[in-house]
This record gives C-alpha cells, structure tokens and sequence, in this order.
C-alpha cells in the first residue's frame, strides 16, 4: 500500500544521511547531552548552539527545518531540562 511505501522512504532517508547532516545531527544531539550536564557554563553555550542552529535553519520555511527534525527525539529531555 502507499502508507507502506511511505514509511519505507522515510526510513531509507533517515539511513542516508548526507555528511553535511550526520554532522549536524551529532552536534545537535551532543549539545542535548551538553545541556544535561551541570555546568551552567557548558549548559548556556549548549543552548545558544541549539537556538544558533534552529533560527539559521528556519529562515526560510519551505519545509520542517532539519534542526527540528533531528531533535524531535529529544524534545521530552529538552522540556525537563
């Protein structure tokens, strides 16, 4: 069926990743790990590259930008941090 197909695109896509959007999906996910540490130092430069990266990325909204994509996972850790 189509929904099938769909979910199975989806899956290809999160496979390939371009090495432009590796790195980006590892720097947002470390800053997320970052931001979980108690270092209020290490926890305000996580979140300015998570604000960095979002706004960069939404400055034109043709489509869900990437940054949020990539933290959608996370987006439970973020709310209790």
């Amino acid at each position: 069926s189509k929904d099938e197909e769909k979910e199975d695109e989806k899956k290809v896509e999160e496979v390939e990743l371009s090495a432009e959007d590796q790195a980006l999906l590892e720097g947002l996910e470390l800053a997320v790990e970052r931001l979980q540490e108690n270092d209020a130092q290490v926890q305000a430069m996580a979140l300015e590259h998570l604000v960095k990266e979002v706004r960069a990325a939404t400055s034109s909204m043709t489509s869900v930008p990437k940054p949020l994509k990539f933290l959608r996972p996370h987006y439970d850790t973020l709310k209790n941090v």
